[in-house]
């Protein structure tokens, strides 16, 4: 690195062999150089399946892992999936109206209106259908025996 500061303080007006040189030191100092970055850029530990030449991930599907991923089955009933650290939670996060429109659930509970009732099955992680208009008759909850 150094004799590449060095060409560049003591440029004279080119000439053609001089170019020559230039275009040669400068060659050389590139390659000198560049594998240093190279090294600097790659990881000091690898991962289960990467190498220094790529990924190679053949047979990782049978190992156990640790892992966690928000995909789109992840959360269901309209759900957001978020990963905080290890942990994978569902938001639901609906902007319900305060309307007064009942609804049965099909676990037996009554819901103020349908958006309340998705938001249930959100949390639930459940499916929780809409059984009738109105109100749950008293004692039909799903849990009770």
């Amino acid at each position: 690195m150094a004799l590449c500061a060095v060409l560049r303080q003591t440029r004279r007006p080119p000439r053609q062999e001089n170019r020559t040189h230039v275009v040669l030191i400068t060659t050389y100092c590139f390659f000198c150089i560049s594998p240093l970055k190279q090294l600097c850029a790659f990881p000091s530990s690898l991962s289960d399946c990467q190498t220094p030449t790529g990924w190679n991930c053949s047979g990782f599907e049978e190992q156990d892992t640790d892992l966690f991923l928000c995909d789109t089955n992840t959360c269901k009933f309209d759900g957001e999936c978020l990963r905080i650290g290890d942990t994978v939670t569902c938001i639901c996060d609906f902007k319900c109206s305060g309307d007064y429109a009942p609804v049965c659930g099909s676990n037996g509970e009554s819901y103020e209106n349908h958006c309340l009732l998705r938001k249930d099955a959100c949390k639930l992680q459940t499916e929780v259908l809409v059984v009738s208009d109105g109100a749950c008759p008293v004692g039909t909850r799903g849990d009770c025996p």
